[in-house]
Order: structure tokens, then C-alpha cells, then sequence
């Protein structure tokens, strides 16, 4: 029953705008985020974060693979990628930032690496000198907002064409773990990294470009106009 929809960035508003005719809705406003920018410090984190289990919530899409049975094979070859990185690079502290749904977050390995089930996301991606995501989602948005390397299995779940074009002049994408390994072997080695770290278009148009002021402002303007009746 809405009529009218505020959006973060242009990307989600495109989505939305598609249902303008066909249902209630009326506009789609584009007024960014109320979330505060992230302030990155850069740092010796490497930070791998990893998705939830399905369990029996897995979803039935046709042609897609089992969800959970990739992501622990996706876990057991990054986990074992992370454990020699951390002999070779003792300088640095890598951690496997669970996922922070109670129940389904559990890490099926035993590993020498620190699992932090309790800290934020963004509160390591400050001092994150590599990401790692297995599950990529709101993690990426703000991993992609950061000049920080970023390395993403694609695949678990289906993802339109625009957003993973955009995610691709940002971060190394592979959809095979074992590619996404050399990726990251590659990078260890020599510090090839084949995307552009300064690229914005795909956190700007799935964030906004706005801060949190002048997303507030922008929120009230267009309340005030709607209410308005304009």
C-alpha cells in the first residue's frame, strides 16, 4: 500500500521504480543514508566475514546450488588459505568475523585463527587492511566504501547484472573459491589487485552519496513536501 518510497542510492531506487503504474506506489525519493560514514584508519586486520547457514530455511531456486554446502566449502578452502597466511605474516591479525545471527553463525572447523563472533563488521573494517566475503550483502556495501582490498566470492545467492558489473570495478570477484584463493595468493605475493580501490560507483549507488546531516535533511524535505501533496 505504499505510495511513495525513499531510497538509499540510485541503484536500490531503479528497483524500485519498476513498480510505479503497476501497484500504489507513486515516487521513489533517492535521500542516502542516515548511517554515519565510516571512518577508516587502515590497520593489520585481515578480515575474512562469513555468511549464515540456511538450515532448513534454505530457499528453492531453480538452478541455484545448495547454499549451505557451498558456504562450508567456500569456508574450509579460505579457512585454509588464512591459516598459512597467518605463519608467512605473523605482523598480521587474521580474523574470521562470524556472521551475527544467533544459531546460524556457527564455524563447522577447528582453526588456529581468531573467530569473533561479538564485534560489528564496520568496527574491524576500520583497521581492515584486506577483506575478505564469502556471502556478500550490506558487508560489501560497506566494505566498498572504504579504499580497503576486497575480495568477494560471488555466487550463493543470484545477484542482478548492474550491481555485480559495478561490484567488479571495485573488488576482485570470483564465483569458484579456488580462484578467489590464487586471487588472494596473487595479492599476498606480488600485490596484484585488478580492481580500482578509488572506484565509488557501487557503494554510491547502493549507499548514497549523502552524509548522515544531509540525509536527515533531505528525509524532512521530502516528507514535508509529500504531506504537502506535492
Amino acid at each position: 500500500n505504499t505510495t511513495h518510497y525513499f531510497a538509499y542510492g540510485d541503484g536500490v531506487a531503479s528497483v524500485h521504480e519498476s513498480f510505479i503504474g503497476s501497484t500504489r506506489l507513486k515516487e521513489v525519493a533517492v535521500v542516502g543514508s542516515t548511517l554515519k560514514k565510516i571512518k577508516y584508519d587502515g590497520g593489520n586486520l585481515i578480515v575474512y566475514a562469513t555468511g549464515k547457514w540456511f538450515k532448513t530455511a534454505r530457499p528453492y531456486i531453480l538452478d541455484t546450488p545448495d547454499p549451505d554446502g557451498r558456504l562450508f566449502e567456500a569456508q574450509r578452502a579460505i579457512i585454509s588459505y588464512l591459516e598459512k597466511y597467518a605463519e608467512r605474516n605473523p605482523e598480521d591479525r587474521v580474523i574470521i568475523k562470524a556472521n551475527n545471527t544467533d544459531f546460524f553463525n556457527s564455524i563447522p572447523f577447528e582453526t588456529n585463527i581468531e573467530v569473533d563472533y561479538a564485534s560489528k563488521f564496520i568496527k574491524l573494517l576500520q583497521n581492515a587492511r584486506l577483506v575478505i566475503l564469502d556471502t556478500p550483502g550490506t558487508t560489501c556495501i560497506e566494505a566498498a566504501s572504504l579504499p580497503v582490498p576486497l575480495f568477494v566470492l560471488s555466487g550463493r545467492v543470484p545477484w542482478f547484472e548492474e550491481p555485480m558489473r559495478m561490484l567488479k570495478k571495485r573488488a576482485v570477484v570470483e564465483s569458484k573459491v579456488d580462484n578467489l584463493v590464487t586471487k588472494l595468493e596473487e595479492y599476498e605475493t606480488g600485490g596484484f589487485y585488478s580492481a580500482d580501490l578509488e572506484s565509488r560507483e557501487f557503494s554510491d549507488s547502493y549507499a548514497g552519496v549523502r552524509d548522515s546531516g544531509e540525509a536527515v535533511d533531505e528525509v524532512m524535505q521530502n516528507l514535508t513536501r509529500i504531506t504537502n501533496g506535492h
